[in-house]
Order: C-alpha cells, then sequence, then structure tokens
C-alpha cells in the first residue's frame, strides 16, 4: 500500500443511516458496518488526540500548538488550517529541497474525515483517498485510490486488520488495561506496532481526523502473511513509574520472549 505521507499515519444524530460495507478478497472478507458519513462537518475538538495530558506526556508532544477552539495546528513537520469543513494538513521536509506534500481532508457529518486528497510541490501525483467509520468513531475502512484495508472492532478494540491489495492480516487480543496513549497500529512513534499496516496517519491521527483509538492496550498481535513471509506472533509488555503513568511500551516476538520483572503485561 501506498505511503501516507513522506513519514508516514461519539454521538451521531439520528439522522445517520448505517451501511455495509464489504471486503471482497477470498479468504479475507468480512463485513464492515460503516455510517453515511457523507455530508459536511467540523473537527470536534474533543477528539484532537494530541490535546490529551497522557498522550503528550507519553510522546514528549512539547511544542504543538493549539487554535483557540483546541485544534491542532502544528505537529513536527506538520502544520493544519481550517476552513469550514475543510482542513489542509501540510508535510514540509526541514531541509533542501523543501518538499512539500499537501492533504486535503473533508470532514464528514460524523466530524472524521470521509476523504482526502494528496498533492504535492514537486510533480503532477494527486491521489485521492476514502474513509469509512463505524457508529462510534472507529475507522474501519480505507479506499486509497483503489488500494483497500479493512479492519473490525468488538468491545472497542481494534481485533483484525486485512489488507486487500497484499493480502495480509492482522489478529490482536487486549488487556484490561485503558489505552490512555491512544496507542494505535497507524502510528509510527517510537514503540509502535510492528505491523505489517502500509499507511501510517500520525499526525492526522492526533490532530483527530480519522477516528478514534483502541478502548484497551494490545495484549498480543499475530500478522498472517498468506505464505508471503513467516507469519509471526509479538507479545506485549508494559512499563509504569510509581505514579501508574505508563512510561514505554515494548513488543517482542512470542518465541523470544522472557518475562522481565519490571514489565506489565
Amino acid at each position: 500500500m501506498r505511503i501516507f505521507g513522506k513519514n508516514l499515519f461519539m454521538a451521531f444524530g439520528a439522522a445517520l443511516a448505517a451501511v455495509c460495507l464489504v471486503s471482497c478478497t477470498e479468504g479475507g472478507a468480512f463485513e464492515v458496518d460503516a455510517v453515511d458519513n457523507s455530508g459536511s462537518g467540523t473537527v470536534d475538538p474533543a477528539h484532537v488526540i494530541a490535546a490529551y495530558p497522557a498522550v503528550q506526556a507519553f510522546y514528549q508532544f512539547e511544542n504543538c500548538k493549539f487554535d483557540e477552539e483546541g485544534r491542532l495546528l502544528n505537529l513536527g513537520m506538520f502544520t493544519f488550517e481550517y476552513s469550514g469543513s475543510k482542513v489542509l494538513m501540510t508535510e514540509r521536509m526541514q531541509s533542501e529541497p523543501y518538499y512539500e506534500s499537501y492533504y486535503l481532508f473533508s470532514i464528514g457529518a460524523n466530524g472524521f474525515a470521509n476523504t482526502c486528497v494528496q498533492t504535492n510541490n514537486e510533480n503532477s501525483e494527486r491521489y485521492v483517498m476514502k474513509f469509512y467509520y463505524d457508529a462510534d468513531g472507529h475507522l474501519v475502512k480505507i479506499n486509497d485510490s483503489g488500494e483497500v484495508c479493512s479492519m473490525e472492532y468488538k468491545n472497542g478494540n481494534l481485533v483484525r486488520y486485512y489488507d486487500e491489495t497484499y493480502e495480509q492480516e492482522e489478529t490482536l487480543t487486549y488487556t484490561d488495561k485503558p489505552n490512555d496513549v491512544c496507542y494505535m497500529p497507524y502510528d509510527n512513534s517510537p514503540g509502535s506496532f510492528p505491523s505489517s499496516y502500509g499507511m501510517s496517519f500520525n499526525a492526522a491521527y492526533y490532530a483527530g481526523l480519522v477516528g478514534i483509538p483502541s478502548k484497551n492496550l494490545p495484549a498480543t498481535h499475530y500478522i498472517d502473511y498468506k505464505g508471503q513471509y513467516d507469519n509471526v506472533m509479538y507479545v506485549f509488555r508494559y512499563w509504569y513509574d510509581d505514579f501508574g503513568y505508563l512510561f514505554k511500551i515494548e513488543y517482542v516476538e512470542d518465541r523470544d520472549y522472557q518475562d522481565d520483572e519490571d514489565s506489565v503485561m
């Protein structure tokens, strides 16, 4: 799947009708229940993940800025501009030549992006992405210029991910620990998921544009490469300080797992 960028990743009104989207790849098909997110909306500051204190502390977001409404204005090399239902995210390389990528998001009725058009200042390439969500605001399907991946949630947690283009499937189990740091597989921050997930939404995700995170922290993560590579199982470990705050996440292959008395599974 095409990489999203150079570095890359509630209540609804009664009028929103549920629709069913189906992935068709043999052996990996499953139904995705998505709401109708057509129409126009605006970013909900309550969903701006970069503003959460636990997220700022864990990822060390010290220099990000917000506007008076609480919307994210900048994060690292990304900046955001807001105009009605449109959000322009610009990614600018920090050294010459100053390559820039532009992501124009259209916000749907549920407050999350339903489309994104990606362009750049170097050539005429143009990509269109479409996003779909369940009734709780979880991202459940992405169509990136014809490349499709689907996600299944249970009890508020992402339990299955399927990449139709590369026919790779991932399943996850969870702990009972709350996901206060909003840890997700499309995040390439330090200690992020060892996922085959080819698109990463770091800045857009932290800006609250592409859905809400899982409810709990993962326990295991199994990647089935469908015969292309050796399948692998990962186990997650967590470190908390004396005040109960999470400060480190680590994952290891199951065959390499050794208990660490200082960590918590």
